[in-house]
């Protein structure tokens, strides 16, 4: 009799679901497995050139390193034209090791896209009593193994863009204090190295740390300069703390302002690097006591389900203009209003429509990205803002190609965002819900039974997880054998799972809204993967009601081919008589 057992298929261990610097370690180490990997395969046999010690680094500089290796990673995209992938910015909050964590899982996730061999096993080990900046020593080493992959490390012209960002946002600063008068640009000095620009970018360092502790901030540690030869790539690094300190400054002051990116200028110098490092200095508020501080309260920065309504409006409008444009009249089925929703359920909506649009990417010639999973963590309004601005990136990233020229704007560079009151996650939800819709009629097409299966083995696996959690027991389900059956019997399984995982919400006196799965005339097999999508949001409440983590090592995973109804109806029937077995007084005996 053939059980599923993905204890065994995942190796999943159950953690403590705040993450820390040696969680984050301990993930960067099979992230530098894999770009070993990636470098093999393509011809590099030379071993990844080690970074020296770190020190004083945070978790908001650490995320401007993982930053610095996505962008790599959609560099080494574009010249194999896969395809671009959404790069956000760092969000306008305290970064925390989980922030980091999240982003190093999306880049194991991006690379493993990248690989030949997918199914390349790569070793996991906890590690304990790691630092940011042992993190951050590992994610250099990283970002340094790309520059063979891609021809080339950073140039003289990235390292200007850098500062040009800087002086972009220390100008934004510098305008918030209403300081508005002339300062010159100093002249640029010729034939400068890259151990120049170092040097201009410590000194503006040390003016930020002095502001820092004007503003009562603990200041940044100002590094020593290196008396060696610098290259283009380590003055790179030193401008992603002064990024990472301006973004602090901004969020001390309560103010916030997204930046369109800067264009690549060629031929650019160490010299214009120190033309604007210099000018920035210079432009940089001194926040002199005998000067009034201008600023906001910082929880205005906190973003409401107001803000992520507005957000959500913004890119339903931009769908039917895409399906005005194609000339697309299907129209999408009606959407329910459900009353009471928690955040966590908007989050894991707009995951659904970002993998709708990762499929219509995926039409459109793109190599596949990563999607987040589903959160085991409370979620904010702040966090469904972010994972909404980057489904509006995705979006811009397919119709603002030469094949449709849309012209579509960032939401972020928006000018004319609209300003809601009193609206609810259950309003955002619904509006989410539609763009799900919508995308379907875009998209045109049903999901396929391999996809489904994948779908309803990640809902046995997190459903063994609360199981294990709540019974303190590893219980094995048969996988019955069954043939023809349709998307309308695997349906029935989805709707008697919700109906248990109910049960179990009200047993375990989790007082939330109860979603109804809405039953379309016709089942078709988008009727059951959009089931199976609401059941998702259930499950993760459910573990963060009773915080529930896992870890899941890094083996590899095969994508079923050959699916059918009948083998989705065996996965949910056995997640549902395990989901059943959590409510009976056998599984407690000894």
């Amino acid at each position: 009799m053939k059980f599923i057992q993905l204890f065994l298929l995942f190796g999943i261990f159950l953690y403590a679901s705040v993450k820390t610097p040696s969680d984050v370690y301990s993930q960067s180490i099979v992230l530098k497995q894999m770009v070993e990997e990636l470098r093999k395969e393509n011809g590099i046999t030379k071993p990844l050139k080690e970074v020296e010690q770190q020190h004083n680094k945070l978790p908001r500089h650490v995320i401007q390193k993982t930053l610095e290796v996505l962008t790599k990673v959609n560099k080494y995209r574009e010249i194999h034209n896969f395809g671009p992938i959404a790069i956000p910015p760092v969000p306008p909050r305290k970064i925390t090791p989980q922030d980091v964590y999240n982003n190093v899982i999306r880049l194991k996730e991006e690379i493993h896209y990248l690989l030949k061999n997918q199914k390349k096993y790569f070793a996991y080990k906890q590690y304990k009593d790691k630092t940011p900046s042992d993190v951050y020593q590992v994610l250099w080493t990283v970002s340094l193994g790309f520059d063979e992959l891609l021809g080339q490390g950073f140039t003289p012209s990235d390292v200007y863009i850098q500062s040009q960002q800087i002086l972009e946002r220390i100008e934004f600063l510098r305008s918030s204090q209403r300081e508005y008068s002339d300062v010159k640009m100093p002249p640029k000095r010729p034939n400068l190295h890259p151990n120049h620009a170092l040097y201009a970018s410590i000194d503006l360092i040390k003016k930020i740390s002095e502001v820092e502790k004007k503003l009562w901030m603990t200041p940044v540690p100002v590094p020593k300069a290196k008396h060696k030869v610098i290259s283009p790539t380590e003055v790179y690094d030193s401008l992603q703390t002064v990024k990472a300190e301006l973004n602090r400054l901004s969020r001390r002051l309560g103010i916030e302002r997204s930046f369109p990116p800067k264009k690549l200028q060629t031929k650019k110098t160490p010299s214009d690097v120190v033309q604007n490092l210099e000018y920035a200095k210079a432009l940089l508020p001194a926040f002199d006591f005998s000067h009034p501080l201008n600023q906001y309260p910082q929880k205005s920065l906190t973003k409401t389900p107001n803000e992520v309504y507005a957000l959500s409006e913004y890119i339903l409008h931009k769908i039917m203009r895409i399906k005005e444009r194609r000339g697309i009249q299907l129209k999408a089925k009606k959407v329910p209003y459900v009353y009471g929703l928690e955040p966590i359920y908007v989050y894991v909506k707009g995951l659904e429509d970002l993998e709708k649009t990762a499929k219509l990417k995926s039409l459109e010639g793109f190599y596949p990205s990563q999607i987040p999973d589903a959160p085991n963590t409370k979620i904010t309004p702040s966090e469904v803002y972010e994972l909404i601005l980057r489904l509006d990136d995705e979006i811009n990233l397919v119709y603002n190609t030469k094949k449709y020229n849309y012209n579509f704007i960032s939401y972020r560079n928006y000018l004319e965002k609209k300003i809601y009151q009193d609206k609810t996650p259950s309003d955002v939800y619904n509006l989410l819900w539609k763009i799900s819709y919508e995308l379907d009629t875009i998209l045109n097409q049903e999901y396929t039974p391999n996809e489904t299966y994948i779908l309803a083995v990640k809902l046995y696996k997190n459903i063994q997880t609360v199981s294990y959690h709540l019974t303190q027991k590893q219980i094995l389900v048969p996988l019955l054998k069954y043939e023809s059956k349709a998307p309308s019997d695997v349906f029935m399984q989805s709707l008697q799972l919700m109906q248990t995982l109910t049960k179990i919400k009200k047993r375990g006196n989790l007082n939330s809204a109860t979603l109804t799965i809405p039953r379309d005339k016709i089942i078709t097999p988008n009727s059951v993967y959009n089931a199976l999508r609401l059941i998702s949001g259930t499950v993760s409440e459910l573990r963060v009601y009773y915080n529930i983590q896992e870890h899941t090592t890094a083996l590899s995973q095969k994508t079923p081919k050959n699916k059918t109804p009948s083998d989705v109806f065996s996965v949910l029937e056995a997640t549902n008589k395990l989901a059943q077995q959590i409510l009976k007084d056998s599984t407690y005996a000894y």
